[in-house]
Parts: C-alpha cells; sequence; structure tokens
C-alpha cells in the first residue's frame, strides 16, 4: 500500500531549493550574461513537437495576458497536449513503508494519493505563478517542471504538461524564445531526460519526509536544466556571432 498520510501539514508541497555550486554558477552566469539576445530572438512555437503546439500557444496567451496559474489552468493544458484533462484518482504505483515498489520491479515511483490531488495541485498553481520580483526565475522554472512531475496529477501526460508549464513560466520571465528549442531537445532526448527524472525519484511522500534528498536530486536535475538551456543558447550565439 502506498504511505499514509496523517496531517494536513503533509499535504503542505515541498518548497524545492537547490545547493549551488561552480557548475550550477558559471551556467547562470553565462545564461545571464545574454539575456539581451534571448529576448530579441522571436518566439517560434512551430520548433516544438506537433503534439504540444496547441499546448503551447495557450502558455504563451496566458503569458502575455500576465494570467495565473491554476487548477482548471493546468487541466487545459493535459487537454491541449491530447489528453483528458482529469485529475487522477489513485495512485499509478504502489510502495511499501520502506518505499519498495509492490508491484513489481518495473515500477520506480508514486505519485502523492490521488485523493491529495487536488489540493497538492491548487497549492502547485499559487506557488508557481508568474510574480516579478523572483530573484531566481530559472531555479522557480526548474521545480515547476519536476514538482509537476513528483505530483503527477493526470494519468497521462504529466510530463508533456509540466514541459508547457515550464514553458509559460520562461515566457513570463523573460526566457521565452529559448522554450520552444528547449522542449524539442527534451522530445529529441526523451529516453535520456526520462532516465534524469527516474534516476532519483521514488516515492512522493517518501520526498516530503526527507528534504535534504529531495533538494539533493533537485540539484542535480537543475544543473542539466542550466546545461540544457546553455546547449541551446550556443545555437542562438551560433546565429549570432
Amino acid at each position: 500500500m502506498s504511505m499514509e498520510i496523517s496531517t494536513e501539514n503533509d499535504l503542505v508541497l515541498p518548497l524545492l531549493q537547490s545547493n549551488l555550486d561552480d557548475s550550477h554558477r558559471e551556467l547562470l552566469l553565462k545564461i545571464e550574461s545574454h539575456k539581451t539576445l534571448i529576448a530579441s530572438k522571436a518566439i517560434d512555437l512551430q520548433i516544438a513537437p506537433e503534439n504540444m503546439r496547441k499546448a503551447l500557444s495557450f502558455a504563451h496567451k496566458l503569458a502575455c495576458e500576465k494570467g495565473k496559474l491554476s487548477i482548471e489552468n493546468v487541466k487545459t493544458i493535459n487537454t491541449l497536449i491530447g489528453e483528458e484533462g482529469k485529475l487522477r484518482e489513485f495512485a499509478p504505483t504502489c510502495f511499501d513503508k520502506s518505499n519498495v515498489g509492490v508491484r513489481g520491479p518495473s515500477f520506480t515511483y508514486s505519485g502523492a494519493d490521488g485523493e491529495h490531488v487536488e489540493k497538492l495541485l491548487s497549492s502547485y498553481a499559487e506557488q508557481y505563478t508568474p510574480v516579478e520580483e523572483t530573484s531566481k526565475p530559472l531555479e522557480k522554472i526548474c521545480g515547476a517542471y519536476l514538482l509537476l512531475e513528483l505530483i503527477h496529477p493526470f494519468f497521462d501526460g504529466n510530463g508533456r504538461t509540466g514541459r508547457t508549464i515550464c514553458a509559460f513560466l520562461m515566457f513570463s520571465y523573460g526566457y521565452g524564445s529559448l522554450a520552444p528549442h528547449l522542449i524539442a531537445c527534451w522530445e529529441k532526448e526523451k529516453e535520456k531526460h526520462y532516465e534524469d527524472f527516474i534516476s532519483g525519484i521514488y516515492n512522493y511522500y517518501a520526498y516530503s519526509y526527507d528534504l535534504p534528498s529531495l533538494n539533493e536530486f533537485f540539484s542535480k536535475f537543475y544543473l542539466k536544466f542550466l546545461k540544457r538551456i546553455a546547449a541551446v543558447l550556443d545555437g542562438f550565439v551560433g546565429d549570432n556571432p
């Protein structure tokens, strides 16, 4: 059975915080030094995979209108990528109290219990709505992507939904021209990108009780996120020698 939640406090979202090292700082400096170039590039949604363009168009329009991230908007995104847009009612995978999968070795991750998904997603939408005073926008963008996958609110399309929310925040914080290229890269490297997720994700609630491990994993995931953005940016620089 999945891990039981005993108090309302257990439903509070974990606040993701990366532990930056020199590698993070070097990449952040590189990205920020090209912010003018990023802003000068047109946002070309046609670069993204065809099955995500409607969702990205919705996210772009929402960002331009300075709209908020809400449960309904997250559901709409899931619908626009071709899924049902319906929150799941139970966990897709069950783990015992030792965080060991009980449905066989092929299962590696359990999202939040279905009965808690709506409340968690509501808190998530509030936490990741764009605000102008954010001091670490890229960390927030990456955190939104990872945490959506951790909650796993839908049966299908959680990755694509999370990537669209990631793009929405990039549109909102001035990194919009990078977003379609980034999503296209993730699509081309789907298996490797999936491995980046499952390399450290196990049970949502296990992580809720072990924030140091969650943030250690987030730091590694954030570094890969920055590396991928830097690679896209290299292409921009190559086009503008």
